[in-house]
């Protein structure tokens, strides 16, 4: 993606439908992600809630006049609209009263403060949508040869071309996770893109501590903070463990417990969900989610590494590509209106599960490298699949090694999809 001509992102279609369907859509993600962007684009006028210039005090004009926060051209767009959460009930209010699809684009980048002010859920007459940083298949570093749909769909001569390369080398890779999905980051290049990233991922975590607690801790301590919580992403570890290796007196337990509560309220972090499946045996499955970042640049940021020190730390570079992976995992299901969680045996094997709307689900492993570690993934995804009670839950759809490596899609003897994520797309 280059200069700064806009690209379409994989929610419009989604966006589209929902106009056409329902009165109003929220969109909910985290700052600088490209809602407003990309909801300006559907919208014929447009309300920004936290600009300074478009009034003093919003809260206060809200309770009086609420009308006027809503008056222009249907679809109107009401920009963090999270700052006057009175505004919720009054777009609902006025959805009823023109009874027409597609009069309100409402953007959020996070849970309201005080959503005690909110008295009516909006079901029926709002669409909830998540919008998150860039793919790489958005970003055009992607071919997107191989695609979810595809796979569901058993298109797999369509959606794989043994001669079709991703064209993403490890090093490029290592700078697009560095970089990350952010907008303003992917239309730089080079340090420019990096720098801009590093202000964004700090300046969320700046957000989420202010929000957390009426003094926040200092800017140091807010750096060990994070690099603790993406330490300990991907597992299942309780709170109380991380604050143990923090072990910053300036962050008591209660304070830490606010800031995580906060990073997941401005949707930074994301609970991973445990699947529950009938298995054949009568095993219990950990039920307890993990806990995922929005998008790679918050590991590495958290890490402390450029691109260049990130492909010499081979478990670093696995953890800040497994968050790539759950990214693009994550808006690619979304668009089959299915989700993703997280598969854990009783003997410590792991997978992700990618769900469909209907029921439909695959098996993925997320490998940074190839060679033993593909055959040991892929012979841990058979084993997992075999304990699946398929009577009653259906077989899964596919098997998918989603890996750093390779110059091309294959599918093994044995069925299982080796995937470079340079190939990936929805």
């Amino acid at each position: 993606m280059a200069g700064e001509a806009y690209e379409k992102r994989l929610v419009e279609d989604a966006l589209a439908l929902h106009l056409r369907t329902m009165g109003a859509v929220l969109i909910e993600g985290p700052r600088r992600c490209g809602k407003t962007t990309t909801a300006r684009r559907f919208s014929r006028s447009v309300l920004r809630v936290d600009d300074p210039r478009t009034m003093e005090d919003p809260a206060f004009w809200a309770e009086l006049a609420p009308e006027r926060l809503l008056t222009g051209a249907a679809p109107r767009l009401i920009d963090e609209w999270e700052h006057i959460p009175t505004i919720w009930d009054d777009v609902r209010s006025e959805v009823d009263r023109r009874s027409d699809p597609g009069q309100f684009i409402l953007t959020g980048s996070a849970e309201p403060v005080n959503p005690g002010r909110i008295f009516h859920s909006g079901t029926g007459r709002f669409a909830r949508m998540r919008m998150r940083p860039m793919t790489l298949f958005e970003s055009g570093e992607s071919t997107g040869v191989v695609s979810l749909r595809g796979l569901f769909e058993g298109r797999f001569e369509a959606c794989a071309d043994m001669n079709a390369g991703s064209g993403l080398t490890r090093e490029a890779l290592a700078y697009a996770a560095c970089r990350g999905g952010w907008s303003a980051s992917v239309v730089k290049a080079g340090e420019a893109a990096l720098s801009t990233t590093r202000r964004i991922v700090r300046k969320a975590l700046r957000e989420a501590a202010a929000r957390a607690a009426k003094h926040p801790p200092a800017e140091e301590a807010l750096r060990g903070l994070l690099r603790v919580v993406v330490l300990h992403a991907g597992t299942t570890d309780p709170v109380t463990k991380l604050h143990r290796e923090l072990a910053d007196e300036r962050v008591s337990l209660r304070c830490f417990r606010a800031v995580l509560g906060a990073l997941r309220d401005t949707f930074v972090t994301e609970d991973l969900d445990a699947w529950t499946a009938p298995l054949r045996s009568a095993a219990r499955l950990p039920t307890t989610p993990e806990r995922s970042f929005c998008d790679p640049s918050f590991v590495s940021v958290g890490l402390g590494l450029a691109p260049e020190k990130l492909l010499h730390d081979r478990t670093a570079f696995g953890k800040v590509f497994r968050a790539l992976c759950l990214r693009d995992l994550r808006v690619c299901a979304d668009l089959l209106e299915g989700g993703l969680a997280h598969w854990r045996d009783r003997v410590g094997r792991a997978s992700l599960v990618v769900t469909a709307w209907d029921g439909r689900y695959g098996l993925v492993a997320v490998s940074p490298g190839g060679g033993r570690a593909e055959e040991r993934n892929a012979g841990m995804l058979r084993a997992m699949a075999a304990k699946i009670n398929v009577e009653r839950r259906g077989a899964p759809s596919f098997l998918m090694v989603l890996t750093a490596d390779g110059c091309g899609a294959r599918r093994r003897e044995d069925g299982v999809w080796v995937v470079p994520v340079g190939c990936f797309g929805p």
